[in-house]
Parts: C-alpha cells; sequence; structure tokens
C-alpha cells in the first residue's frame, strides 16, 4: 500500500499542480489587502462611526457574496470532468446555466435587500448613525450582484478549462483598482461611506466585463468546436442540485464562523479582540490551503472526465502532499513568530495575553485542517456536493455546535476552538472515508452522463 502511494506519488502531476496553485495562493494574499485598505481609509476620517459604517455594510455584504461562492465551486467540477471528456459544447452550455442561475438570484437579492438588511439589523442593534451609513453602503453595494455573481462563474469556468493564471490575474488587477478608486472617491473626493462603496461597485463591473471578454476568447476560437458538439445531456436539474448542495455546506459553515466573534463577545471585549486576531490567522491559513482544494477541483474533475482511476489517484495523492507541505510549513510559521505576529496586529497588553493564551489552537490548526480543506477541492471535482453537504452537517452538529455552544459555561473560550478542531477532523474523517469507498469502486465511474 505504502509502496503504491509512493509510486501515485511520483506520477503526480506535480507540474499541473503548481501551474494552478502557485498562481492562486499569492492572488489569495490580495484578498485580504481590501479590508486592510478599508479600514485604513475610513479609520482616518475624523469620525469612527464611518469605519463602523463600512464594516457593518461590507460584513453584511461579504456574507452575502461569500454564500454565492458556490457559483465558482459547482462550475468548476462540473466543467473540469466535460473538458475531459472533451465535450466542448457542453462547457458553454454549463456557462450560460451559471450565468442564468447567478442572473436570477442577483435580482432577487436586489428586490429583497432592504428586508434582508433590517433583519440583519435587528440581529446586530448598532447605533441609528452606524446603521443609516451601512444601509447606503449596502443599497449601493447590491447593485454590484450582477457582476459579482457572473464572475464567480467566469473563475470557476476558467478554472476547470484549466486556466488559473486569467482569472487570478483579473482578480488581483480588480483589487489593486479597487484600492485606487477607494482613495480617490473616500480620500481625494471627499464621498465617505459611499465612496467606498461606489469603488468596489465599480472595480466589480470592470472585472467582469474583463473576464467576459476572455471567455468570449475561447468562444471565438473554439466556436466550430461548439457548433459540431452533441453536448453531453447537461440538464438544468443536476446543476442546480450541485450548486444547492455546495449553498447548503456554505452556510452551514459560514454559521460556525460567525460563532466564533458572537461566543468571545458573551466572554469579554478583550476576548472578543483577541478571537478576532485568532480568526484573521483561520483565514490566511483558509486562502492558502484554498489554492491546493482549487487545483484539486480542475484536476481531479478532468481525470474523473477521462475516466482514468489512475490519473485521479496520482492527482489526489499529489494535491495533499503539497497541501501538507504548506500546512507544515504554517504551523512552523505560528509556532516560531508567535509574537512578532500577534504584535504585529495588536499592542494592546491584555488583548496580546489574550491571544497568546490561545495561540496553540493556531499552531496546530494548519495540520488539523489540512485533510478537510483538500478534500473538499477533490469532491467539487467529482461533483460529489451532497457528500460535502451531509458530512458539514454531522460536523457542525455533532462537533463544532455541541462543543462551543455547551462546554463555553466549563472551558470558556477553549471551548470555542476545540469546537474548530472538531469541525475540521470530522469534516476530513468523513470525506476521507466516502473518498475510500468512491476509491474501492473506481473514480471513472464518477464521471457525469
Amino acid at each position: 500500500m505504502v509502496l503504491q502511494w509512493i509510486n501515485a506519488w511520483r506520477s503526480s502531476p506535480h507540474r499541473a499542480i503548481g501551474k494552478l496553485a502557485g498562481p492562486i495562493f499569492f492572488s489569495n494574499i490580495t484578498i485580504p489587502l481590501l479590508g486592510v485598505v478599508d479600514t485604513a481609509v475610513m479609520g482616518h476620517l475624523d469620525d469612527p462611526v464611518y469605519l463602523a459604517g463600512v464594516a457593518l455594510g461590507s460584513a453584511l455584504i461579504g456574507f452575502l457574496w461569500w454564500l454565492m461562492n458556490f457559483l465558482r465551486m459547482g462550475t468548476t467540477g462540473l466543467c473540469a470532468q466535460y473538458v475531459g471528456q472533451g465535450h466542448i459544447g457542453a462547457c458553454y452550455s454549463l456557462l450560460r446555466q451559471g450565468l442564468l442561475l447567478g442572473l436570477a438570484i442577483a435580482c432577487l437579492l436586489i428586490l429583497f435587500h432592504r428586508l434582508l438588511f433590517e433583519a440583519a439589523l435587528y440581529w446586530t442593534a448598532h447605533q441609528p448613525e452606524v446603521s443609516a451609513l451601512a444601509r447606503d453602503y449596502v443599497s449601493i453595494r447590491i447593485w454590484g450582484a450582477p457582476a459579482y455573481f457572473a464572475f464567480y462563474v467566469f473563475h470557476g469556468w476558467l478554472l476547470g478549462r484549466q486556466n488559473a493564471i486569467a482569472p487570478v490575474s483579473l482578480l488581483i488587477v480588480i483589487n489593486i483598482i479597487n484600492i485606487i478608486l477607494d482613495l480617490w472617491f473616500v480620500v481625494g473626493l471627499g464621498w465617505g461611506v459611499k465612496g467606498a462603496a461606489y469603488a468596489s461597485l465599480i472595480s466589480e463591473y470592470l472585472g467582469v466585463c474583463a473576464a467576459g471578454i476572455v471567455v468570449m476568447r475561447y468562444y471565438w476560437i473554439e466556436r466550430q468546436a461548439v457548433r459540431e458538439s452533441t453536448g453531453a445531456g447537461l440538464n438544468f436539474v443536476g446543476f442546480f442540485a450541485v450548486n444547492r448542495d455546495i449553498l447548503l455546506r456554505s452556510l452551514m459553515l459560514q454559521l460556525c464562523f460567525l460563532s466564533i466573534p458572537y461566543l468571545g463577545s458573551q466572554q469579554s471585549e478583550t476576548t472578543m479582540a483577541a478571537n478576532a486576531i485568532l480568526q484573521n490567522m483561520l483565514m490566511v491559513l483558509a486562502f492558502a490551503l484554498d489554492a491546493y482544494a482549487h487545483a484539486a477541483e480542475a484536476l481531479v474533475g478532468k481525470a474523473i472526465g477521462r475516466r482514468s482511476h489512475k490519473e485521479t489517484t496520482s492527482t489526489i495523492i499529489g494535491c495533499f502532499g503539497w497541501a501538507f507541505i504548506t500546512s507544515t510549513l504554517f504551523s512552523l510559521l505560528f509556532w516560531i513568530a508567535q509574537l512578532p505576529i500577534i504584535h504585529l496586529l495588536t499592542d494592546i497588553p491584555e488583548v496580546v495575553a489574550e491571544v497568546s493564551r490561545y495561540w496553540f489552537w493556531i499552531v496546530w490548526l494548519p495540520l488539523i485542517a489540512v485533510a478537510c480543506f483538500t478534500w473538499d477541492g477533490v469532491f467539487i471535482g467529482a461533483a460529489r456536493a451532497r457528500d460535502m453537504r451531509n458530512n458539514m452537517a454531522w460536523a457542525a452538529g455533532l462537533g463544532f455546535m455541541p462543543c462551543a455552544w455547551g462546554l463555553l459555561p466549563y472551558l470558556g473560550n477553549h471551548a470555542v476552538w476545540l469546537g474548530i478542531w472538531l469541525l475540521m477532523i470530522i469534516r476530513g474523517l468523513g470525506l476521507g472515508a466516502t473518498a475510500w469507498k468512491l476509491h474501492q469502486r473506481g473514480w471513472q465511474h464518477l464521471a457525469v452522463a
């Protein structure tokens, strides 16, 4: 068995993994930068209420945008399988379905965004001035939904076509444009919160236009093959089912992550601040390991589309190997550079002490979480969203929620981070067990019809 794994590692498509994972890894670094710039720009205005307004508004928009990421994930796995099968026409049918679904959801959100916003305000209970500024921010940003959701679909489609360079380059350019417009509108023109919202809105539409041009170049080159293609029996019901299951899985995961600041606030302001820093480390780790998950989505999907069990297995082992190496380096970094990292993020003595108290949960988290992140990519590539949904329900319902909420009075904040560990461990073991069964049957049987 060990020799088989070693041989599979040697035959893994390391170059292809690096070609996809490398650009994604570095582009993800720019994502947290946006939040830092927004905070810095608004934080230098004459009243902290502006910062609070943008923070609340962007949190609500970010929650909605993050949930819609299923449009990218669902598109990537199916598109990669069609590429492996050589069904070019089905790739474009999938693209049309994804764009239509994204547009329909965007229209619904635009119609009902006021109702959703007021419901969110009811639960967050902010000051009237902060709520008013957040309302202005959301009322502008919500019009970017059609563009942002279409970009998700384009991103997933290009990744499924084994092209990570184009979407990653576009993401970096969009983020840079957003930062420049942020500084111009807020600092230069003095537009305040509305300026920050318009900066994001404009960059989103510029981004989707650029992505559309890239996709149109594909179509221009392949137009004859598309006309001659007989397709692959693509149906909207199957596509919708995959996206529905990924959405439910993402919603459960987001509810677990949203519990972290809330449970911190139930203890003390210092603990809440410490949890914010610890959660930032969790997000940095997630962005890094997502690179290998994205590579797995595209390469595993393509291998399954080719109905190649050997190629699928070697790709999975290759992605796991590089993800494990990266997670080990992160654990070493968190262990060796603990105090420099903490002092970079805060210089408040009480918060430094509180973060240090729980830091060991972060040191080991990369090794605890690497399996579940990588398996997510494998199962998206295999279009097994139902398994991801069911596994997340078990992990959240039997792991995180009972531990974080039930043991909080007894273990304090340790219960929250033990819950995060359990969430990751149960997901990793559950998906691993399911993957072993699929491996025994043969990955080639998972190819879409």
